[in-house]
């Protein structure tokens, strides 16, 4: 149990992320198990890769156990540029592609083969970009496991 203290700092950390204007709910996984530390390692490098990609990127992430198999994967909040962009505010297709293939390098996978432009890896990481409903409380979404991190059980920053 949280206290005093504790509570005031999640929930600030919360109505904070609240009023951030988000892009998509991410939710990124790996052919192998992962441990909260190589989540974090993972999320450095592809928040660098992205920032480097679209010239600006914020990303909250956290880990948590995959029900799946052993290990962790990772959700998000991630803001990227509107250029990226359609009207609709999902992401045009190529831009999609490439941040997935960001993605698919930064967790470990070799090309293997361009078949006319579709890049073919040896392993299978997956990147699963929802466009951000803003009507979904964020903040709420975050704090679920930022207090799980908080426990020991799991990890998560914010990368600006």
């Amino acid at each position: 149990m949280p206290n005093i203290y504790q509570k005031s700092y999640f929930d600030g950390y919360s109505k904070w992320i609240n009023t951030q204007k988000w892009s998509f709910f991410p939710t990124f996984t790996t052919a192998y198990p992962m441990s909260p530390k190589s989540a974090r390692r993972l999320m450095d490098r592809t928040h660098l890769a992205y920032k480097n990609y679209a010239g600006q990127c914020t990303l909250f992430w956290t880990t948590e156990p995959n029900e799946l198999r052993d290990g962790w994967h990772i959700h998000g909040l991630l803001l990227l540029p509107g250029s990226l962009m359609n009207k609709k505010g999902y992401l045009y297709k190529h831009h999609f592609n490439n941040l997935v293939d960001i993605y698919t390098k930064m967790a470990g996978s070799k090309l293997v083969t361009n078949n006319n432009g579709k890049l073919i890896y040896d392993k299978r990481h997956r990147v699963d970009l929802r466009k951000f409903d803003s009507r979904k409380n964020a903040g709420a979404y975050a704090l679920k496991y930022i207090m799980k991190a908080n426990k020991g059980e799991a990890d998560y920053d914010l990368l600006l």
